[in-house]
């Protein structure tokens, strides 16, 4: 057990003699000026304050149907603890403890502010996606430091299909691909969402692991397929092109 003695400026003058870390580590995180056990207790209400300006900014004739989303359980932990201070709502995430009260409760709303999540996966998400702010704190770790805050409107897909399917892709979707073969899999996707444009039968990152699969059998033809599929369905993280590319080096294609 470490209990700070020191204030915190002080802490970190020895921390520049001794380390930061001062040779306690439990992880490969990068740190900035205090060991993370200390590091970690920085920049929680802080944040929250910052997602409260926002949130309190959205019109009062809007607020019912808003809400905080995020990709980050310990930043939903700090939402939760510090929303009756900040007359906030039970913040919707898909990590941690907070998963399974949002969907439990599946109470999914049409604007939110978030943080937490790539911009890529938030233009999936949502037609509207504006940068509110970059939440800063000099004590925090560094990769809950800068930290874009966004306004997010006007729901893309359907938000508790996309995390459900973040734990498990669509069944009958990975059915027909196994059985029937790509083109059916990608058709049956097509046919759904020309029935209900807010479907969601797969994540981004699901396609691309199924891409390597069939690339790494030797099914070059098949992964080029699903690795263009997986463009087609999410046009902006550069990783789907990164792997697109990847195949066709490996068909020799580099036209």
């Amino acid at each position: 057990m470490q209990v700070p003695l020191l204030l915190v400026n002080k802490l970190i003058d020895y921390a520049k003699v001794m380390g930061i870390d001062a040779g306690v580590k439990h992880s490969n995180n990068t740190l900035n000026q205090l060991p993370q056990h200390f590091a970690d207790r920085f920049g929680w209400e802080e944040l929250v304050s910052d997602i409260s300006e926002e949130y309190h900014a959205i019109p009062d004739e809007n607020k019912s149907n808003s809400g905080i989303l995020t990709h980050s359980w310990g930043i939903a932990s700090a939402v939760h603890y510090y929303k009756d201070k900040y007359k906030l709502p039970e913040p919707t995430s898909n990590t941690g403890w907070s998963y399974f009260e949002t969907m439990r409760n599946a109470d999914f709303k049409d604007s939110y502010i978030c943080i937490g999540f790539p911009k890529g996966t938030l233009r999936y998400l949502s037609k509207s996606v504006v940068k509110k702010r970059i939440f800063t704190n000099p004590y925090c770790m560094p990769h809950d430091n800068n930290r874009p805050i966004f306004l997010c409107e006007g729901p893309k897909v359907n938000i508790f299909q996309y995390f459900r399917v973040e734990r498990k892709i669509d069944p009958e979707f990975i059915l027909i691909l196994r059985n029937e073969g790509i083109r059916k899999a990608i058709g049956y996707y097509h046919k759904l969402k020309k029935i209900n444009t807010k479907v969601v039968l797969f994540t981004e990152n699901q396609i691309n692991a199924l891409g390597y699969e069939y690339l790494m059998n030797n099914l070059i033809e098949e992964a080029i397929l699903l690795f263009n599929f997986n463009t087609e369905v999410f046009p902006e993280p550069f990783n789907v092109y990164d792997s697109l590319g990847e195949a066709y080096m490996k068909a020799k294609n580099i036209n």
